[in-house]
């Protein structure tokens, strides 16, 4: 998912720079906004070649983002970050703060589940490789690039940091890097539906400003007893 950078007059864009690669996962296409969203740019993605034996449908939507133009070292670019609406499915977070990580150490968070909202602040430094561990799969951040799930992209320190989000649904993996600047959007199956989540270092310590795991209630309204007989 490429884009361009520059000025509309409301009838004709002229290109300043691009194109830019704002994606860099797999499974995000053909990307729509809504048009009554008030001010925001409020973006959905199909995610396409996700792989669900036995159901009755056929692959997904990703989580619904917020779009914003930031001016960076590089120039103006598109920022992606999740609608903030999502932290009303909030309902149990687990937390660690200005904790040191040693090699070999590994933290577990919270409840088992298979929805979460994570949030991750890392300090930059020389020779950093930190992970995330989901079921059997491995976000990793090493040597100024970020590793989810196959894919990578650069991700450069801002005031020294690392800023991670990580939306996980029962058959998704959604990460936004420094507040959106870096996308990857990747379907995935399961080995089952419940996981914990872990956090560790490989190489030195790596000094955690913050990480906090939300676990999240599906959108969907619970059937009652009675709603369940009639669906049978």
């Amino acid at each position: 998912l490429n884009y361009w950078v520059g000025d509309f007059d409301g009838i004709n864009f002229v290109v300043e720079e691009g194109p830019i690669r704002g994606e860099f996962g797999y499974n995000f296409y053909a990307g729509q906004t809504w048009n009554n969203s008030g001010s925001r740019v409020v973006q959905i993605g199909w995610m396409r070649s996700g792989e669900f034996p036995g159901m009755p449908f056929n692959q997904q939507m990703s989580f619904p983002c917020e779009l914003s133009l930031k001016r960076t070292a590089q120039g103006l670019r598109l920022f992606r970050f999740p609608i903030r609406e999502i932290e009303n499915l909030r309902v149990h977070s687990a937390s660690i703060t200005n904790h040191a990580l040693n090699p070999g150490e590994i933290i577990v968070f919270g409840e088992r589940g298979d929805l979460f909202d994570i949030e991750v602040e890392i300090k930059a430094a020389p020779n950093l490789c930190f992970g995330l561990r989901l079921y059997d799969r491995e976000i990793i951040y090493t040597d100024g690039q970020i590793q989810c799930l196959g894919n990578e992209a650069a991700l450069e320190p801002v005031s020294n940091s690392i800023r991670l989000r990580i939306l996980v649904d029962r058959t998704s993996i959604e990460l936004f890097g420094n507040d959106g600047q870096v996308c990857i959007s990747c379907c995935f199956l399961p080995p089952e539906m419940d996981t914990s989540v872990q956090c560790y270092s490989k190489v030195g310590m790596v000094r955690i400003h913050k990480l906090i795991v939300h676990q999240l209630s599906s959108i969907w309204e619970q059937k009652s007893d009675k709603d369940k007989e009639l669906y049978k």
